[in-house]
């Protein structure tokens, strides 16, 4: 049995790095996750030598059930906070606010992560700048070629204090402690 856990896109890299042989001789299960509604047409193709799939959620599950004929499972992820023992102050968090939270790497793809998309959905939701929520956007990573998301996160935040952002990568502890 072959657990791969990888994006469906990066399956091509690893029949090319390894061998197909190898992916036919074993039991494959690609444990993957995905943000649409549907998987992109051409993944058909690299999920030839998956057995199975796992996913975090329905939402995932359904995606994939659209473009794999065989089973599809899920299992949501566990979370384990332990040593999680920050407080909201450490932060700048006000406890009488529910906050959403939003994180992503500025070298992951931007364009499918849409942080930008974030706020505007947030300024959408939640025009009132008296009702007592915020959003946090997390963030790692340093690329962000003409500066565009962080001269927009700039503006969010200048506009609105309910948004705030944390550039800085973070203790394990400390993120557990965010979310």
């Amino acid at each position: 049995i072959m657990i791969l856990e990888v994006a469906c896109d990066q399956l091509p890299a690893l029949y090319e790095e390894f061998g197909t042989e190898r992916f036919k001789r074993a039991y494959c299960v690609l444990r993957t996750h995905w943000e649409f509604a549907k998987t992109p047409d051409h993944w058909r193709a690299h999920l030839g030598p998956i057995d199975e799939i796992w996913t975090a959620s329905e939402f995932t599950r359904g995606a994939f059930k659209a473009a794999f004929d065989r089973d599809v499972f899920v299992f949501p992820l566990r979370v384990n906070v332990e040593g999680a023992a920050a407080r909201r102050e450490t932060f700048g968090l006000h406890a009488d606010r529910f906050y959403f939270m939003f994180s992503f790497d500025y070298f992951s793809s931007t364009a499918r992560k849409n942080p930008l998309a974030i706020v505007e959905a947030f300024k959408m939701a939640f025009p009132d700048a008296s009702e007592k929520v915020g959003l946090i956007i997390k963030s790692t990573g340093d690329r962000d070629p003409g500066l565009r998301i962080k001269r927009a996160f700039e503006a969010a935040k200048a506009a609105d204090p309910r948004i705030i952002e944390i550039r800085e990568t973070l203790p394990r502890p400390d993120m557990l402690s965010l979310l």
